[in-house]
């Protein structure tokens, strides 16, 4: 799911663009790196989970195991794989 931070930070620099504002356009940038970041820094500290055939991958399976237990699945449209990266935060 793309975040809202991410989604206006991405329509701010088409606007920065389409208008010419550098000032603007830079602001975006930092916007979508510190999104970027702050997911990357998130998946980091995910251990590798298993490898799944594309065509083996169940998209409710997917759902259910981010929305219960906050796991990943990376999607490798090219090599038609699916990567797991288990969350190791605990909650209580």
């Amino acid at each position: 799911m793309v975040s809202a931070n991410l989604l206006s930070a991405q329509n701010k620099l088409v606007i920065a663009q389409a208008v010419g504002d550098s000032v603007m356009w830079a602001q975006a940038m930092a916007s979508m790196k510190h999104e970027y970041d702050s997911v990357k820094q998130t998946e980091d500290r995910m251990l590798s989970g298993h490898i799944n055939l594309l065509s083996s991958l169940k998209v409710d399976d997917v759902i259910c195991n981010y929305e219960i237990y906050g796991d990943l699945t990376i999607i490798d449209g090219d090599l038609l794989l699916a990567h797991s990266k288990i969350n190791t935060d605990i909650f209580y």
